[in-house]
């Protein structure tokens, strides 16, 4: 099945987005993958949190690396506010900043800064363009540095059954395994690795090697 970007604009309504914050919470299975991944990754001083939505996830990975500073990335105002609220509730304004930019736009980034790690986490099959926000994202890495995109996966008989619950939509608009390698194929002064999870995610791994 070809994938089908047609996806719910829950995150720019204060309902859609509240509702989605409230079922984010008990999203503990869903991110255990994710953050089993970023635990082998060295700990980092700085990360780029990509698609950081009401902040849910951001908090855990404040927890999983007690003093790294993180800049929480998010282009929608309601969850960018939902964010700022879901981090003072937790006393984490100090450690996590929410920056609302596109990571796709040039501009947006030029001042972001740099980073030891970059992550995103159910975000990716929202991109415009893969490959040049990963081509970006790519250059605010520290030499050494580490980008990992978790994402669902588009798997053939999920992607056709004629439902429209918003879990099904973004499968549809997820990538395959071979998709993603293709997108992230040559990327410059990287190391890149895609590999499928179970049950119907995957998780790609940039390591930036600079000469």
């Amino acid at each position: 099945m070809q994938r089908s970007p047609d996806l719910p604009d829950y995150a720019w309504n204060e309902s859609g987005a509240q509702r989605y914050a409230r079922e984010a919470e008990k999203m503990d299975i869903q991110y255990r993958v994710f953050l089993e991944r970023l635990s082998a990754v060295p700990p980092p001083a700085r990360i780029l949190d990509v698609g950081a939505g009401p902040g849910t996830l951001t908090v855990k990975i404040a927890a999983l690396f007690p003093y790294a500073s993180i800049t929480a990335l998010e282009v929608s105002p309601v969850m960018v506010k939902l964010g700022c609220d879901y981090i003072e509730k937790h006393g984490l304004q100090k450690r996590i900043n929410y920056v609302q930019a596109d990571a796709g736009v040039a501009e947006a980034m030029r001042d972001i800064g740099q980073y030891d790690l970059i992550c995103s986490c159910y975000s990716l099959h929202e991109w415009k363009n893969v490959r040049a926000t990963a081509i970006q994202l790519q250059s605010k890495l520290v030499d050494d540095g580490i980008m990992l995109l978790h994402d669902l996966r588009r798997v053939p008989w999920l992607a056709w059954l004629p439902l429209n619950f918003p879990m099904l939509q973004s499968i549809r608009a997820s990538y395959t395994v071979s998709e993603l390698r293709a997108l992230l194929s040559g990327l410059p002064d990287s190391e890149v690795t895609v590999q499928s999870e179970t049950p119907w995610m995957l998780t790609a791994k940039i390591h930036a090697v600079r000469l």
